[in-house]
């Protein structure tokens, strides 16, 4: 059974784009799909998770991206992003989790800790203050 400590998690690059795309669409039609109609779902997966659009939110500077394996299997990824700051959030130079996911057959198995602590690690080694 696969457990959180078996987790390895690293920074991914534009070459990934591809993975992440495929991988974030199954997740988040996953965590949503049930929510939206099958064409708003189609619709917003064929704008948000193309290859080319996750290439470009890779390879912008302001973004960070995580993906964690178990062995060479992908089974999460996250998203941090430094972009503009929206009027509600106090600090002067936030960090936005953007997104988070774990493929839905390891919910429960730790492994959205683990992705959650190396964003906090991530950030805590950065000039960002919330």
């Amino acid at each position: 059974m696969m457990n959180a400590s078996q987790l390895s998690i690293r920074k991914a690059t534009v070459r990934d784009a591809a993975l992440v795309a495929s991988f974030g669409a199954r997740t988040f039609e996953e965590a949503f799909g049930s929510q939206n109609t099958k064409e708003d779902m189609e619709e917003y997966l064929s704008s948000r998770f193309n290859e080319e659009y996750i290439r470009s939110q890779m390879s912008d500077r302001s973004s960070i991206f995580f993906l964690a394996y178990v062995g060479k299997k992908l089974v999460g990824y996250s998203m941090l992003y430094a972009g503009e700051v929206p009027d509600a959030v106090s600090g002067l130079k936030p960090i936005e989790l953007v997104r988070i996911y774990v493929d839905g057959i390891h919910m429960g198995k730790g492994f959205g800790s683990r992705i959650m602590e190396a964003c906090i690690q991530a950030v805590a080694e950065t000039d960002h203050d919330v």
